[in-house]
């Protein structure tokens, strides 16, 4: 069942805490969900070929990390976040992986209401970087590529279930550019700024 449908009754039901909903003086954010990653040249046919045999175990995920962010009015928080994707590979004990990570300067902007409730828009840029781990049969192997650019761009909307917690539903498409090489990432995320 889709994250949404069981969120629904809560953002329906539950009561608006928007009159206790106080500028705090700094936030934190993390927020987790699935992402679909598109990665250059062949290596995304490869990717997918992989994905498709059988006995192969694939998981791609999203996850905004270590997010810091202060007011700036009511409506406007700027920060940092580490935002990244990856995809998960698994066969006969083998384990192969993919991270992406985009450490970056963020900005999020509600649109009609106070921080934390309503439509927001959400802009981040920073140095991207890949890094590849293979483990498995006696092989335990890291490869870092260098760090290039990134930018994510999304939005979503906001609610606060309870007083001095706000949900906040994401969507985000994040673009790196390294080492000559773009990739790029379609992301949903449901996450907590506190």
């Amino acid at each position: 069942m889709p994250l949404i449908l069981l969120l629904l009754p809560m953002l329906i039901a539950s009561p608006s805490y928007s009159a206790d909903n106080k500028i705090e003086n700094w936030y934190t954010f993390w927020a987790m969900g699935p992402t679909s990653n598109v990665y250059p040249g062949d290596l995304d046919k490869e990717l997918k070929e992989l994905e498709k045999t059988p006995g192969v175990d694939h998981f791609a995920a999203t996850f905004d990390f270590l997010g810091f962010y202060w007011p700036i009015g009511d409506q406007t928080l700027l920060g940092g976040v580490v935002h990244s994707t990856s995809d998960a590979y698994e066969v006969l004990g083998l384990k192969f992986d993919i991270y992406n990570y985009l450490p970056a300067f963020s900005m999020m902007h509600f649109v009609k209401h106070r921080i934390g409730q309503g439509v927001f828009v959400r802009a981040d840029v920073g140095a991207a970087q890949h890094v590849v781990t293979v483990k498995g049969f006696g092989l335990e192997e890291e490869t870092e590529s260098n760090f290039g650019t990134g930018f994510l761009l999304g939005g979503g909307y906001g609610f606060a279930p309870w007083s001095g917690t706000r949900i906040l539903l994401n969507g985000t498409y994040s673009l790196h550019h390294v080492e000559g090489d773009v990739t790029t990432s379609l992301s949903f995320s449901v996450g907590g700024l506190f």
